[in-house]
This record gives structure tokens, sequence and C-alpha cells, in this order.
């Protein structure tokens, strides 16, 4: 059984689309996002290696070290909720 959409399709003509991606990516918007995501990223991991490490030595102590793990959960649910509350009222109007 031969497929009906490729059976009807002028096959001899292919069209090239070229997708602009030097155009969006050279963009003020995908330049922020970038740049936030990179910003994001290094603090999280600055959080997420250096801050147990850094209270282990000067606390001396290991039951505080789980401190910065559960403020970067929290922190994500929240800015996520904040974030689709406002999606959603803003998506509404």
């Amino acid at each position: 059984m031969t497929n009906y959409i490729l059976a009807n399709q002028d096959l001899s003509k292919e069209v090239k689309r070229d997708f602009p991606w030097n155009k969006i990516i050279h963009t003020p918007a995908i330049f922020a996002v970038f740049l936030a995501h990179f910003c994001g990223n290094s603090l999280y991991y600055t959080l997420l290696f250096w801050v147990p490490t850094y209270i282990h030595e000067q606390v001396h102590t290991d039951t505080v070290t789980f401190v910065p793990y559960i403020g970067c959960i929290l922190v994500g649910i929240l800015s996520g909720k904040i974030s689709g509350m406002y999606t959603f009222s803003w998506l509404t109007q």
C-alpha cells in the first residue's frame, strides 16, 4: 500500500529552505538568554561544589553541608511556581 501523501507529490522539485540560524543567534534576546544561563549555572555550580567544602573546613561539621542543596531545590520550586503564575496571568489577559 503506497502512502497517499507521497504518491500525490511532485518529487522532482526539491525546495531547499535555509533556516536563519545566524540571524536568530545574534538577536539581543537570545544573547540575554545565553548570558542568564551562563550566570545561573556558574552560581549553581559554585554553591554545589564550593560551599560544602567551605562549611566542612571552616565550621568543622558535616551536618549543615546539605543546606545549599535544600536551598537550591526550594528556590527552584519557588521560582518555577512564580514564573508559572506570571506566564499564566499574561496568557489570560
